[in-house]
């Protein structure tokens, strides 16, 4: 960074050059207080954002953010109305470098900006070099006399370490940029992975939707076999029951029938055994009666014998008279 001498800016100033100090002083006095209170607003903000993001109060860009208000030997600042006959101090911007990145790092870290708001970024960095680097270099002249050369660094001749540093600011932004960029990559390749992924699990779902959905008409089509097999079943049960009183109502009859059987074959059976009585004593009688007969036919043999036998002795008898 370079000192106030590189800039153009003498040690020491004439009697003109404070009186047109004095003049730009008076006039950027109000502009420079509300540059303060913006800075100051933009302090607590960029603290309760940080307190907000996580950030611990101990880290050195928590602490940075916290002594804005502070120059580079650690005082206040000094009245804009001091004493213009001051000798301008050795300055380098290295400090007020140093804070601006802790609260443009810290600003850019909590508030989460991202790469979809460049304008945004750029507004901010522009407004933070020039409250906070510019105005920072005017105050920190204790009330002494400003050169033109430092009036004109916002307008035409701006110093080195503003080119500079604007530079590193931009290329910070750029740098921000394309981390957030690469960031916003890495998310929309992981939003497309998890988008194909989700996509696999809703095509899954899908089948298994119809899985299901075939299983449903299954299991409807197995709910209506097993509605028929049970009507089926009933119709069974009622035509077995009616089959079965009429099966005993059969056997009823079949032992009624049997009984009736029974006692006509018991009344047949004892006319049989009647019969079979009188049959067996006719039988006898008839034997009796054979036997009678066979005596009958005997004796009539022998008397049949005994008439041969008498009419042979009469025949022989009858022929020897024939032969005297």
């Amino acid at each position: 960074m370079e000192k106030f001498s590189k800039m153009g800016v003498k040690q020491e100033s004439s009697e003109g050059e404070e009186d047109g100090a004095c003049g730009w002083l008076k006039d950027m006095s109000g502009e420079f207080m509300s540059a303060r209170e913006a800075r100051e607003r933009l302090r607590e903000s960029a603290v309760k954002m940080a307190r907000d993001a996580g950030m611990s109060p101990s880290s050195a860009a928590f602490r940075a953010i916290s002594k804005l208000d502070v120059n580079n030997n650690g005082g206040a600042h000094q009245p804009v109305a001091a004493a213009a006959s001051v000798k301008t101090p050795k300055y380098s911007g290295k400090a007020d470098w140093e804070i601006f990145h802790a609260q443009f790092e810290l600003l850019a870290h909590a508030g989460g900006w991202s790469i979809e708001h460049p304008q945004s970024l750029q507004a901010a960095s522009e407004m933070a070099v020039e409250r906070e680097i510019v105005w920072s270099v005017a105050a920190r002249s204790n009330g002494g006399p400003v050169p033109p050369a430092v009036r004109c660094c916002r307008e035409e001749e701006k110093p080195v370490w503003f080119t500079e540093m604007t530079e590193s600011v931009q290329f910070l932004l750029e740098e921000k940029m394309r981390e957030m960029e690469a960031a916003v990559n890495a998310e929309r390749e992981l939003w497309q992975q998890q988008e194909a992924r989700l996509k696999a699990e809703l095509a899954s779902l899908e089948r298994d939707l119809q899985e299901s959905k075939e299983k449903e008409s299954l299991v409807a089509s197995l709910e209506r076999c097993l509605q028929e097999g049970k009507e089926r079943e009933r119709s069974l049960v009622e035509e077995g029951a009616k089959r079965e009183a009429q099966f005993k109502e059969l056997l009823r009859s079949l032992e009624a029938e049997k009984d009736n059987l029974e006692e006509r074959l018991m009344n047949q059976l004892a006319q049989l055994n009647g019969s079979i009585a009188d049959y067996q004593q006719e039988v006898a009688d008839n034997r009796e009666h054979l036997a009678e007969l066979q005596r009958e036919v005997e004796r009539l043999a022998r008397e049949r014998a005994e008439l041969e036998a008498e009419a042979q002795s009469e025949s022989d008898r009858a022929a020897r008279l024939r032969r005297t």
